[in-house]
């Protein structure tokens, strides 16, 4: 008889873990969970039952922006989105990109 040897059930400490790993890690979830040994259908799950978390915010003082639309948005995997306007200088861009 094949016995089936199944992983220990995750405590849900370890679960909200992962979850904060996998949202603060930038990756698709199939790429973090392949990373991690994880099943991709586990980790959705995980996902879609934590419990709602306020989002964290670094405040970062922007000077005058001079457009009017947006030139550019990033939206990471997580659902962050950066929008940047033409008038961001480079070392502001970079300081922004690293506080999110």
């Amino acid at each position: 008889m094949n016995e089936v040897i199944r992983r220990p059930r995750s405590t849900a400490a370890e679960r909200a873990q992962w979850v904060q790993r996998y949202l603060q890690s930038g990756l698709a979830p199939r790429e973090f969970a392949a990373q991690h040994g994880l099943k991709y259908s586990t980790l959705q799950r995980w996902v879609a039952n934590a419990p709602a978390v306020a989002p964290a915010f670094t405040e970062v003082k922007l000077p005058p922006l001079l457009a009017a639309g947006w030139t550019a948005e990033v939206v990471r995997p997580s659902g962050t989105t950066l929008r940047l306007t033409n008038a961001v200088s480079s070392a502001l861009l970079e300081q922004v990109l690293r506080a999110c």
